[in-house]
């Protein structure tokens, strides 16, 4: 349905193709990544930005002729990074309440999946409610660190610099379980060779969109990042990801991930909740009373 009704508002004149160049910086802009969440962003062992989020990020550069950098730290130095000023653009993370405060956010390019990783002795885990009044890491100021906080207070969160760190941290016994990313979860236990020692819960704790972030004074790099990603086409974005992630069922674009929506769409669609498409009434078997 959702398609059908971009259909619509294109041939109403909504959508609209927007020129980047007149919207280029002089100077090249600074992307803030996390140096260690494989598969998105990290550091190869080249010593240079590597990940999905990276190739995304230098196709969009590509794209709009726009020069960029990577600056790379950890997860909780990436947001102050954007706070401080030492960069402009956060690769791609979640809308929290505090984020809100003191960011705004493009429109959204990925989606994760939260699955909860143990320790295989523990025996089979179902759900997440198996965890209350036990201790669960994650990354620090992460978006499921907000969202556990309101949703399962029960639960003790201990928070680490990085995914790594809690897993090692759990293989010592010193927490239950780690929560995260399937896929960043799983890329470092595969790369810390502990395949054997994890497994995960069939439960989906939650999705969170993943947008481009800015400084809220920076509205205007939000149009030059939006105006950018809809240059990028389905078909290129496919082809990123399965450079990064192998697995078909876990690949969100070639899944039907992304929807190209304008601004002007989304306002329609707001301004429309009950969209009333003409139908013929004797044309079986496509359409009929």
């Amino acid at each position: 349905m959702i398609y059908i009704i971009h259909i619509l508002l294109i041939t109403q004149g909504i959508c609209f193709s927007q020129q980047t160049d007149s919207l280029k910086t002089d100077e090249p802009l600074v992307i803030s990544i996390s140096n260690n969440s494989r598969p998105f962003t990290f550091i190869n062992a080249e010593g240079k930005p590597a990940g999905l989020f990276v190739d995304i990020w230098k196709l969009w550069s590509q794209k709009t002729g726009q020069n960029i950098e990577f600056l790379p730290s950890t997860f909780n130095e990436t947001l102050k990074n954007i706070e401080n000023g030492s960069a402009d653009i956060h690769s791609g993370l979640s809308i929290t309440d505090e984020r809100n405060e003191w960011m705004i956010f493009s429109d959204d390019f990925y989606e994760k999946s939260f699955y909860i990783a143990y320790p295989a002795k523990q025996g089979t885990i179902l759900t997440i409610d198996d965890f209350s009044g036990h201790k669960v890491g994650i990354v620090e100021n992460s978006s499921h660190e907000e969202y556990l906080r309101k949703n399962y207070s029960d639960i003790e969160l201990a928070a680490f610099k990085s995914i790594e760190e809690a897993l090692l941290s759990a293989v010592d016994g010193n927490i239950r379980a780690v929560i995260d990313s399937y896929l960043s979860i799983y890329s470092d236990i595969t790369r810390l060779g502990l395949s054997g020692k994890f497994d995960f819960s069939n439960q989906v704790v939650y999705t969170k969109k993943v947008r481009p972030g800015v400084l809220k004074k920076n509205v205007e790099l939000l149009t030059i990042i939006d105006n950018g990603f809809q240059t990028i086409s389905d078909k290129e974005l496919v082809e990123i990801e399965e450079r990064w992630i192998p697995d078909p069922e876990k690949q969100y674009y070639r899944n039907g991930g992304r929807l190209h929506l304008s601004s002007s769409e989304k306002e329609w669609i707001e301004r429309h909740n009950v969209v009333r498409f003409g139908v013929g009434m004797n044309l079986p078997p496509l359409q009929f009373v």
